[in-house]
């Protein structure tokens, strides 16, 4: 596999990657969650803010999601990369981390210390960081009281608390689902395509594992950063019904990062249904069948399958 098809897949993981620690059982971050990611009041009504000195933006435009992400990391837009506000980016300093010939800087740009709730309620109203310098003019001000401020800080609070399923310090698990009912060939077909790319990302690293013993500073960040990649194979018996127990049983086993193309026999409903659920990625499963009634995040399709093919010929 090129270098352009490798990055389409890592630009694709990274956009849906999971929020590690979304699921909280408390009222208040529940409601935090939903106005993170859809810009809606704990009342209902729309979020609302202003931009850029006089842009209103409300509703999902306004959303936290829109320029973070639900993973908290960021989307970058032009030459403007929005910065992490997970939990461990918030609540932890910043600093300039120079080693060898420099001390660490912990005072002046770029560095602020950590957030508290106070804190961070000033950011998200009147748009002055920790240190009491102003955020980027981009940062929505956003209109909000004390009720819908506790509930996003306490979502925030959970926000990549915790590592994503299927990642360790030194692995990302994909996983590959294959139904009952494939034709053995179409597997072996599919099963070689997926080995051989991920072999050809892995011989491509360059030694990284043993780079990164011995990194130098201006690569500090990309090799720390290096995972290989594993892929499981996730074989599903049974009629669809059986399907989602069988894929909740390999998610125990050993969870998965996302799931990677995949190959079924009859509906992707099940499939699609989990990935949602466990707010999996799940990245252009072969099927004829694809799942478009349902709402869906996290499962993208090449296409609607014989439900497209159905229309034009109708």
């Amino acid at each position: 596999m090129n270098a352009l098809a490798r990055a389409l897949l890592a630009g694709a993981l990274v956009a849906l990657a999971p929020a590690a620690s979304a699921a909280d059982p408390g009222a208040a971050a529940d409601a935090g969650r939903r106005l993170y990611r859809e810009g809606v009041l704990p009342s209902g009504a729309p979020l609302e803010a202003t931009a850029a000195g006089d842009v209103p933006l409300r509703g999902g435009a306004a959303a936290c999601a829109s320029c973070h992400g639900r993973s908290g990391l960021g989307y970058p837009e032009g030459d403007r990369v929005p910065l992490a506000i997970t939990a461990p980016a918030l609540y932890t300093g910043r600093w300039i981390e120079r080693r060898e010939l420099y001390a660490a800087r912990h005072t002046g740009p770029g560095t602020r210390p950590a957030y508290d709730d106070a804190s961070l309620a000033r950011a998200l109203r009147d748009g002055v960081d920790a240190a009491g310098r102003p955020l980027d003019a981009l940062m929505p001000r956003y209109r909000v009281d004390d009720d819908a401020l506790r509930g996003l800080v306490a979502y925030l609070r959970t926000l990549g608390a915790a590592p994503a399923p299927g990642v360790t310090d030194t692995a990302l698990h994909l996983a590959t689902v294959v139904t009952s009912g494939v034709a053995p060939e179409r597997r072996r077909a599919m099963l070689a395509v997926l080995a051989a790319f991920v072999a050809d990302k892995n011989a491509a690293t360059r030694r990284e594992a043993e780079r990164a013993k011995r990194r130098a500073l201006h690569k500090e960040w990309k090799q720390r950063a290096y995972r290989r990649w594993e892929l499981h194979v996730w074989e599903l018996d049974g009629p669809p019904a059986r399907w989602r127990e069988q894929l909740e049983a390999r998610h125990r086993e050993q969870p998965a990062f996302a799931l990677v193309s995949g190959l079924a026999d009859g509906p992707w409903r099940p499939v699609h249904e989990f990935c949602e659920a466990r707010e999996i990625p799940c990245l252009f499963p072969n099927t004829d069948l694809p799942e478009t009634s349902l709402p869906g995040f996290y499962t993208v399709y090449f296409s609607e399958g014989a439900r497209l093919e159905a229309r034009v010929l109708a």
